[in-house]
């Protein structure tokens, strides 16, 4: 599957192929222009958030979308919210029937730059997206009239993943970020960098869509210190990935992985207005050395034994993966202050 043959990017909403049924974030109802669009289609609206993804949910809403289908030879189903949003229509689309085409219609820029693409549906059981399929998308739409109707807050959310992808796939582009983040705003950047971050995306996630050679893991860079902060923290993913990715650097340099020349470059990235707000404010807050263990058992990156599969870097555009033991990342998150000595 080649990215560029599933994504497009839109100024406005385009027109469904017959037999749609669109499933959206009622939030999204107060905005004029998506009313107009969307009352052209069958259509149920969710709540957006991780309670969306419970499976206690599900039943309710999987059988209100039953009944939107049952006349419809051959439905397709388009999700047109947030990452939840996204994570649960891909799952219905992906079982539905045994599975019929799904189209994704981001409406956030972390949405639109991340989880839209790849593939991944999920639902919660006791914990985060522990169930879950692999269902390819027939389309993935990124409207900017959608997109840059968001206040920039949710930008500033998404810019974590921005950076990220500029750290891992490197480039004329990681530069052209470089140079652009001290003055541009975050919706600015997003708006700017979303081809070229998606195009990353992609060619990491071709190469092993299914994770099955582990290629693909290297997008975790970051999201072991983040998915941490992000729960004990109800921080924003985009904001504690932010974090995440500065702790990877940091370690990255303490193990001579990253030489100083590249580490210099990086480090510009975390100069921002946002990371130092967001950083004082977890920094008030040191996890437990317990707590942090217990949150770190629940990762699915983790590997035999207490151990897990975590992401550095070698160089922009050269990411390491290497399995380090949840004891050494306790020090390690203790050095940073990240965690109670």
């Amino acid at each position: 599957m080649k990215g560029s043959l599933v994504w497009q990017i839109r100024q406005s909403f385009p027109k469904l192929p017959p037999s749609s049924v669109v499933i959206y974030d009622r939030i999204l109802g107060r905005k004029n222009f998506f009313q107009k669009w969307v009352a052209s289609y069958p259509s149920h609206a969710v709540r957006g958030g991780e309670s969306l993804k419970s499976i206690d949910a599900f039943p309710q809403n999987i059988r209100k979308i039953l009944k939107l289908t049952q006349d419809l030879e051959k439905p397709i189903l388009v999700g047109v919210g947030g990452g939840s949003v996204g994570d649960f229509v891909g799952f219905c689309a992906s079982v539905l029937r045994r599975g019929c085409p799904l189209i994704h219609i981001p409406s956030t820029w972390l949405s639109a730059i991340d989880s839209a693409h790849g593939g991944k549906t999920a639902l919660n059981v006791d914990a985060k997206n522990q169930i879950g399929t692999f269902k390819k998308p027939l389309k993935v739409f990124l409207v900017r009239e959608l997109l840059e109707s968001q206040p920039e807050r949710r930008a500033a959310e998404a810019l974590g993943e921005l950076l990220k992808m500029a750290l891992l796939d490197g480039g004329g582009w990681f530069e052209k970020v470089r140079n652009a983040l001290p003055e541009a705003s975050s919706s600015f950047l997003l708006s700017r960098f979303l081809r070229e971050a998606i195009q990353g995306k992609y060619r990491i996630i071709e190469k092993d869509y299914l994770e099955i050679s582990g290629g693909r893991r290297v997008l975790n860079l970051g999201h072991t210190l983040g998915h941490v902060l992000e729960v004990s923290h109800s921080l924003p993913h985009g904001v504690a990935v932010y974090m995440g990715l500065w702790m990877s650097v940091e370690w990255s340099l303490q193990k001579k992985f990253l030489s100083q020349r590249e580490y210099k470059k990086v480090r510009s990235f975390f100069q921002t207005r946002i990371f130092q707000k967001s950083f004082k404010e977890v920094q008030k807050r040191k996890l437990s050395p317990r707590k942090f263990l217990f949150l770190l058992g629940k990762d699915k990156k983790r590997v035999k034994g207490q151990k897990i599969d975590f992401v550095f870097l070698k160089g922009i555009g050269r990411p390491y993966r290497y399995a380090v033991s949840f004891l050494s990342l306790l020090k390690e998150c203790q050095r940073q202050g990240w965690v109670k000595e």
